[in-house]
């Protein structure tokens, strides 16, 4: 959930210089789509690991059904939206559809198929992740707009700062085994690296 949380502020700090400058400025359909799909990611994360356990498990046929009501749904909301908001109403369409369908019902249903509360995975793993993201995000929206306002550089500064200080406040939630966890995939990526290098 960190990762997908860091992941998304990454998108939401620098994806509109880099997108802006990958399709043009003519191409680029406005940061509040960027910022939904941002929202998308995180939101995707917890209805994937919660289908992939149900999956696992042999008990995925509510989610599969919920999923058809979720497109229907989404097809519904989009072609309504895009009436009124172009794209925008598109990726409103998405997220709207997911909230009232998988979103809640997959990780409710997957905590009770593994018995656990589901309440006590929301207070250790989403919620301190999604609370200091949208800490740190209004942070650099506070810094960028406020503070130095159209400074490229300071902006990005900013940006890597807050990640940094994203990082640093979810680790102190993690478990010794977390954290062996992780050195053990930086392990891996420098080892693949020096590998490569070599070769």
């Amino acid at each position: 959930m960190d990762i997908a949380v860091l992941a998304a502020i990454f998108v939401l700090f620098f994806g509109p210089r880099i997108i802006r400058l990958w399709v043009g400025e003519e191409n680029y359909v406005g940061d509040r789509v960027l910022y939904i799909f941002c929202a998308i990611m995180v939101t995707s994360l917890i209805v994937q690991v919660s289908a992939t356990l149900l999956t696992g498990t042999g008990k995925h046929a509510p989610i599969a059904y919920l999923g058809l009501l979720e497109a229907a749904l989404n097809l519904g909301l989009s072609i309504i939206f895009v009436r009124y908001w172009g794209v925008l109403g598109v990726a409103m369409g998405t997220i709207l559809s997911g909230v009232p369908t998988n979103l809640w019902f997959s990780l409710w249903y997957a905590c009770r198929v593994l018995e656990i509360k589901a309440r006590h995975v929301v207070a250790r793993c989403i919620a301190p992740a999604v609370l200091y993201g949208a800490a740190h995000t209004a942070l650099y929206f506070l810094l960028v707009r406020l503070v130095f306002p159209d400074r490229t550089l300071l902006a990005v500064a900013a940006g890597a700062l807050c990640c940094c200080s994203y990082l640093f406040s979810v680790s102190l939630f993690f478990r010794k085994e977390e954290y062996r966890w992780l050195w053990a995939i930086v392990r891996s990526g420098f080892a693949a690296f020096r590998g490569r290098r070599e070769s």
